[in-house]
């Protein structure tokens, strides 16, 4: 799996509701909505984009593909 699948997977339905798409976007310091066109397969995710939003889900209890055993 990779790291974009695996952020898909994280935010199923129960996980929306408890983590907002906006907040995580805002701490990661990355454009509005992008997080959003993510997940609803509108546009891809940039490296740069995904290296900053890791470390700000890894807060809630993300497992990033790289930390799994």
């Amino acid at each position: 799996m990779t790291e974009r699948q695996n952020i898909k997977a994280f935010f199923s339905d129960d996980t929306r509701k408890l983590v907002r798409v906006q907040i995580v976007e805002k701490m990661a310091g990355i454009p509005v909505k992008t997080l959003v066109h993510f997940l609803k397969s509108r546009r891809g995710l940039k490296d740069d984009h995904l290296v900053k939003i890791v470390p700000v889900l890894e807060k809630v209890g993300y497992q990033s593909v790289h930390s799994i055993s």
